[in-house]
């Protein structure tokens, strides 16, 4: 969220400083570092809220202080970088156990949604995909989701 901060007197009417906030876990740990601001400040949100989606787990464990992102970090690469029964096996490791137990899960496209997130997680903020190349992937890769391409 932005929020614009009182203006100072030696700043020119049109000028605007704007202050930052974020909630943890969520906050694009690269503005955090920089203090620059990007387009895809969100994506990095959105990254998270597709891990908390599949995984089950909040974005920072308030028991064991401990940020989703960071935890599930390895355990997404490889996912990402195997294939077959050992990707499989992983996917099933990190899925939220109410989504496991539904037989008609595919795992495809579970591995498209940690995709998603991995590439909307990625530093620096320009390595991101936006919001519409997200879309695309989903309704390419997602067939039940190719209700979002209507009315193109």
């Amino acid at each position: 969220m932005v929020q614009p901060s009182k203006t100072t007197s030696t700043m020119s009417p049109r000028s605007k400083q704007v202050m930052m906030i974020g909630s943890p876990g969520y906050t694009d740990p690269h503005y955090l570092r920089t203090g620059i601001a990007s387009k895809k400040m969100d994506m990095y949100g959105f990254g998270v809220v597709v891990l908390e989606l599949v995984s089950g787990k909040e974005a920072v464990s308030a028991e064991r202080g401990e940020m989703l992102v960071h935890t599930s970090a390895p355990l997404i690469h490889d996912i990402l970088d195997s294939n077959g029964d050992i990707a499989e096996e992983k996917v099933r490791q990190f899925l939220d156990p109410r989504l496991s137990r539904d037989s008609s899960l595919d795992l495809e496209e579970v591995k498209t949604m940690l995709n998603v997130a991995a590439f909307c997680l990625r530093s620096p903020p320009s390595l991101r995909p936006s919001a519409s190349q997200v879309v695309q992937t989903l309704i390419k890769k997602i067939p039940s989701l190719s209700f979002l391409g209507c009315g193109k």
